[in-house]
């Protein structure tokens, strides 16, 4: 669980929170996201995938999904919400494709499987974009 965690933070961009968003964090009311049952369902499959219920809540339990919402909409700026948005939605069309199915209709496993190979295929893009950049620079130089 704990390296499915790490690979969905890289997925989606990453968290960086400072402490005392973390502490406002612990009165959070998810009646303030703005999110529609759609997107709201959507990530609280991300996140149930990440943090399963199991003899403990898991993250749908929690309402992880309205905390994430409201975390993009407010602690980011718009230029990043524009990523992690176009992230999300990458993975729920992708999913559809891949699954069959709506991301979220899909059982644990399945859900799964696919955010490690979209993981995967993110990460492989971030190095060969890394790559290009460096190469590019080094010409640049040259």
């Amino acid at each position: 669980r704990r390296q499915m965690v790490q690979q969905m933070a890289m997925a989606i961009g990453g968290t960086l929170v400072a402490p005392h968003v973390l502490l406002e964090s612990c009165s959070f009311d998810p009646n303030t996201t703005k999110a529609g049952p759609a997107r709201l369902a959507l990530l609280d499959a991300i996140a149930e995938t990440i943090i399963p219920k199991t003899a403990t809540s898991g993250a749908r339990d929690a309402q992880i999904g309205a905390f994430i919402d409201v975390m993009i909409r407010d602690c980011y700026y718009p230029d990043m919400q524009e990523k992690l948005n176009a992230g999300i939605q990458e993975i729920a069309v992708k999913g559809k494709e891949e699954l069959g199915r709506l991301f979220e209709e899909s059982n644990q496993l399945k859900r799964e499987e696919f955010l490690q190979l979209y993981d995967q295929a993110s990460f492989q893009d971030c190095v060969e974009t890394r790559r290009s950049s460096r190469e590019a620079k080094r010409t640049k130089r040259e």
